[in-house]
């Protein structure tokens, strides 16, 4: 097994076949049950507070889990602080970019630097009075070279709010394109985080 530390709040764990084997792990187990309760994710976590001083007393995980080509399993696991700490940040005033969208479209792509921004963007909804409720058909966030994307498909312009809800991504993110093409290639050579209402999980979860 093989812990690498890519940021002070991200780890990236490495699990060769034959770790898969030594320790018996049951890769359906993995993936259809809540990994946080199983002993083996349990135990490393504690190797990486030894091997790396990633401590996650306090804090909320994201926990990324895939194959790679080599049939190898590697997880990514992000911390953050609880509610309580995240809270007190403070709010970003919402100024809308010159960057003008074309709201005719119904198909919108937003980009997050890192995955902390898209959280942001999620606390600042959950303090807000606005709504993203009925934004659009589906909502989801990939990632891609290290930089998160928020795909909205199915847009509902008749949400009132949608004009206001686009200027405030455009605060904490930036708006890339109204093309599926680049969705497209997103799924092909990017990873999906959130599949599906990816702004009410974020907010659940992460705000």
């Amino acid at each position: 097994m093989k812990i690498e530390k890519l940021t002070e709040n991200k780890i990236r764990i490495l699990l060769k076949n034959e770790d898969i084997k030594d320790k018996n792990i049951d890769l359906h187990t993995i993936m259809t049950k809540a990994i946080e309760s199983q002993g083996f994710f349990l135990e490393m976590l504690h190797q990486a507070e030894e091997q790396l001083g990633f401590y996650t007393d306090g804090c909320k995980l994201l926990i990324e889990a895939y194959s790679s080509p080599d049939n190898d399993f590697v997880f990514t696991i992000t911390k953050y602080l609880e509610a309580e700490d995240t809270v007190t940040l403070p709010r970003k005033r919402v100024v809308p970019k010159r960057k003008k969208v074309n709201v005719s479209s119904k198909h919108f792509i937003f980009s997050f630097e890192d995955f902390e921004a898209f959280c942001s963007l999620c606390t600042f909804l959950n303090h807000s009075k606005i709504s993203a409720r009925g934004l659009a058909n589906q909502i989801s966030l990939h990632e891609y070279n290290s930089t998160y994307y928020l795909v909205i498909n199915g847009l509902n312009n008749k949400n009132l709010c949608y004009k206001t809800l686009f200027s405030i991504f455009s605060e904490f993110g930036k708006f890339v394109d109204t093309s599926s093409s680049f969705e497209n290639k997103l799924l092909e050579h990017g990873r999906i985080t959130i599949k599906h209402n990816a702004l009410y999980t974020g907010i659940k979860y992460f705000a």
